[in-house]
């Protein structure tokens, strides 16, 4: 829009010269011989640039919303990707728990059978304690898919934003 201001302005001042013509050097004669002058004026300004500069912001503006809308759904297909991976994850981590509990009650079921050997003086003390080290190696390895099926529920929930199942399973 265009701007309006208003110009006003008044001057009074003196000088040597005489209403007949003649010129005086005297420095009391300047302020004898006076005159009047008045000023008056409209000022109007209209950047006619800025209306090219404003639709341009404009579509400026438009523009990084629809980048942030179209990142916003470039994030959630992400997600959304992860979240499926993720559950397939859980799906192969719980069947491998399922494996290693089966995994580790074999090796306590050959544990127990190696001892009774043991006891009878069938077998050596080298030959239980072999026997000992894989039972262990089962229960760590049912221990490690169990820590990874969990860090795999807290990642899905992190993606979900729902903790409920854990804070109720934990």
């Amino acid at each position: 829009m265009p701007s309006i201001n208003l110009l006003g302005g008044y001057a009074y001042r003196g000088t040597g010269i005489s209403p007949n013509g003649t010129v005086s050097g005297a420095w009391k004669d300047g302020f004898s011989n006076t005159t009047n002058n008045f000023l008056a004026g409209i000022g109007i300004t209209w950047n006619l640039t800025s209306l090219h500069t404003n639709r341009m912001k404009g579509e400026q503006f438009f523009k990084e919303a629809e980048s942030t809308k179209l990142l916003h759904s470039q994030y959630e297909q992400a997600m959304q990707a992860d979240l499926s991976a993720s559950q397939a994850k859980i799906v192969q981590q719980y069947q491998q728990l399922q494996k290693t509990k089966l995994a580790v009650q074999q090796s306590q079921d050959a544990y127990n059978m190696y001892l009774a050997r043991y006891k009878s003086g069938l077998i050596t003390l080298s030959e239980l304690l072999q026997i000992r080290i894989l039972l262990e190696q089962a229960e760590n390895a049912r221990i490690e898919a169990s820590r990874d099926y969990w860090v795999l529920l807290a990642y899905e929930a992190e993606l979900t934003a729902d903790f409920d199942f854990l804070f109720n399973n934990l």
